[in-house]
């Protein structure tokens, strides 16, 4: 009898570190010990409470249980592009230019899907977000890391090595801004220059732009969709669990040129047909309410939460350095031992109960990392991990 195997393709992906980090944390509380989750990048807000009691009388709808149109519920689009993408001054048509997707990570696979065919070139920054190269593989695709360039300041996008990969050939760049695990942001100017090269060298630019809504930097910024000789080369995934605190309502979505979105259309609907109907209707909801005050409330807390990490690591006795950041609700933080990060990781958790992503996951130059979410628990939670992470000794690594 023949064994049966995986593809290839999916067996060439290696699974991140964070399945292992969170059986041991789980055998930990177990056991009674008190384990503080500063791992994933989800807010520790929900929803608006003015949208969710509105879908709450709303759930025996007999449309909230049928499929939407593939694309999304047209009311709910065209309130998308009127109000949370006009903001920015984005003219988007809700027609042909836009899918509302179960959250990014669908948005992504939709883009690449139809920006590059098996075997040709992807290029990903290095420390990149460990499920775009997921994707990456199962479609059959070859990567190329550029990696980022560190410096005590933070993370930034090495511009010329980027655009020396787009000449050598590939089918799409992948940026995400604000960077995941980084934190950083990319200009303006930058973004442009890669857009221009992109479109001369017949290479796309995937924007994955999940935390656009999550930043702390004062950077002049524009999107290329507005510059009309670019808007044929630039796809843009991003995803309300974040800003909106939609993760489990799985929610993204997916906007480009209507020649490429009616090929996007195929892959969405043998992917997932539509998102989620109620939480599209949340969507519509939060839109018709304060959702710009509301959403600068998360922010002055989000910096809030921010500059409290920044201040106890940098007043720390110097095992974990702080790295700055741009946007998003975590920190790329370094350490000074010489060790593997899942080791690291390991042992905080060990000894402090503190769960933290091994930069590892993220690629080769995540090594000597851990990334740190300062916007996933509770405040005390935050202050009470910061304490004992400040005063963290090499010494006492297991």
């Amino acid at each position: 009898m023949n064994t049966i195997r995986a593809s290839s393709r999916v067996r060439r992906i290696v699974r991140p570190p964070i399945a292992e980090m969170a059986k041991a944390a789980q055998l930990l509380e177990q056991s009674g010990r008190r384990v503080i989750r500063l791992c994933q990048a989800t807010p520790w807000f929900g929803p608006p409470e003015w949208a969710l009691e509105a879908v709450k009388k709303r759930l025996h709808e007999p449309v909230m249980h049928r499929y939407s149109p593939d694309p999304g519920l047209d009311e709910v689009k065209k309130l998308l592009c009127s109000r949370w993408f006009a903001s920015r001054g984005l003219t988007i048509d809700p027609d042909t230019e836009i899918h509302l997707t179960c959250g990014a990570s669908q948005a992504f696979v939709g883009a690449l899907t139809v920006s590059a065919d098996p075997g040709e070139r992807v290029i990903l920054s290095d420390p990149y977000y460990f499920d775009h190269l997921f994707a990456v593989h199962f479609l059959g695709l070859e990567p190329v890391f550029v990696p980022m360039i560190e410096h005590e300041g933070g993370y930034s996008q090495d511009i010329r090595r980027l655009a020396d990969s787009i000449e050598e050939g590939a089918s799409a760049l992948v940026i995400v801004d604000p960077a995941n695990p980084t934190g950083s942001v990319i200009g303006e100017e930058d973004l442009r220059f890669l857009a221009e090269h992109c479109a001369e060298c017949g290479c796309m630019l995937i924007i994955d732009e999940t935390y656009e809504r999550l930043e702390f930097t004062d950077k002049k910024r524009s999107h290329p969709w507005l510059v009309p000789e670019l808007k044929e080369v630039v796809l843009t995934v991003g995803s309300f669990s974040k800003s909106l605190g939609m993760a489990g309502w799985r929610l993204g979505y997916l906007f480009g040129p209507k020649e490429l979105m009616d090929e996007a259309y195929k892959v969405h609907d043998s992917v997932a047909i539509c998102s989620p109907v109620p939480a599209q209707a949340l969507l519509r909801e939060i839109l018709m309410g304060p959702v710009d005050d509301w959403l600068d409330g998360r922010m002055i807390e989000l910096r809030r939460r921010m500059e409290t990490t920044a201040s106890a690591l940098d007043a720390g006795n110097g095992f974990f350095s702080w790295r700055d950041v741009e946007g998003g609700m975590f920190t790329f933080v370094s350490y000074s031992e010489d060790r593997n990060s899942l080791d690291v990781a390991m042992s905080v958790l060990e000894k402090a109960g503190i769960i933290l992503v091994p930069g590892s996951a993220f690629g080769p130059a995540g090594e000597r990392h851990l990334r740190l979410s300062f916007g996933s628990s509770s405040f005390d939670d935050l202050k009470a991990a910061l304490e004992m992470l400040a005063v963290f000794e090499p010494q006492k690594l297991a």
